[in-house]
């Protein structure tokens, strides 16, 4: 068995974005791990690179049904050991476990297999040609994931104009709504507005992110302050 090393802030990151799809299939290429996922919808997306001492398994592909149901067995010791457990190594019939343990006590995992789960997107859009670029601090991503829960805000707006951009969280059914300004870093254009999903921020790891928008209604979030590079993508609502 090999003890699989780990950090557990990149752990932590990936289980959040479990909101998105609970299932996870983590894939090695030459810079590291990879982790692509869509919701069922495909209305939501992300790109999730890490250095292989985040997750230092073995073999090319790693794949959890239920990655929070892990996270969550995995929480319930303080800095445990993982080992990787292989039987029938290089048969048809090869079947993984990780073996979580603290002392005298172990938690054995099944590992599923990547073929039983939805795969993976295989590109993303280029956000190179985006037409507004902002920041916003994990200060301010906190601020409008509380308003939203108070405001029970099904929708969120962006709106540029005259070098500001807004954001504001509103419910369709009622008049309350929150807004908030932020600066333009690069635009190529005067006027800009769409509305998405206010579920966007419920997927959002705690962090500082650049966000890009594109005309055509594609946005991008990008967590700038991690030891993972992470991309979260989503789009302008259709019936908007």
């Amino acid at each position: 068995m090999k003890i699989v090393n780990y950090d557990k802030s990149a752990l932590s990151t990936v289980n959040k974005l479990g909101i998105v799809t609970p299932s996870v299939i983590f894939k090695k290429d030459e810079d590291g791990v990879v982790l692509r996922r869509a919701n069922a919808a495909e209305s939501i997306a992300y790109e999730l690179k890490m250095k292989n001492e985040c997750l230092d398994f073995v073999g090319d592909e790693l794949a959890f049904y239920n990655f929070q149901e892990f996270f969550q067995l995995f929480s319930c010791f303080e800095d445990p050991t993982i080992k990787q457990k292989i039987e029938n190594e290089g048969k048809e019939d090869e079947k993984t476990s990780f073996i979580i343990s603290k002392d005298k006590s172990k938690i054995l995992y099944k590992i599923s297999e990547p073929t039983s789960l939805k795969p993976s997107p295989s590109e993303f859009p280029s956000m190179d040609d985006s037409n507004l670029n902002y920041l916003i601090t994990a200060e301010e991503l906190k601020e409008l994931q509380k308003m939203k829960g108070l405001l029970s805000a099904g929708k969120l707006k962006i709106t540029m104009k005259e070098g500001l951009v807004v954001m504001e969280l509103f419910n369709s059914s009622y008049d309350n709504s929150f807004d908030k300004e932020y600066t333009v870093q690069n635009s190529t254009v005067e006027e800009l507005d769409l509305i998405m999903s206010s579920d966007i921020l419920d997927v959002l790891p705690s962090g500082d992110y650049e966000i890009k928008v594109k005309k055509e209604g594609i946005v991008s979030l990008t967590l700038k302050n991690a030891n993972v590079d992470l991309i979260i993508f989503t789009a302008e609502l259709e019936d908007e």
